[in-house]
């Protein structure tokens, strides 16, 4: 496999990652957009809920992840 192959694969699962984490936070904080995340509060680790996943925005993004 080439650089650029690699690359690619993993840039796939980044955007299958993304889509996933999206829905995620969109259903189980029935948002209608996921920008609308940012007025529930910026630089606040908050919970998931009916998950083990957190989530933390910050600056434009958000990180959700497992502790």
């Amino acid at each position: 496999m080439t650089d650029r192959e690699h690359i690619e694969s993993l840039a796939e699962r980044w955007r299958q990652r993304r889509a996933w984490a999206e829905g995620l936070l969109l259903d189980r904080l029935e948002l209608d957009d996921l920008r609308d995340i940012f007025r529930l509060g910026r630089a606040v680790e908050r919970d998931v809920p009916g998950t083990e996943w957190k989530y933390k925005t910050h600056g434009i993004g958000v990180r959700v992840y497992r502790p």
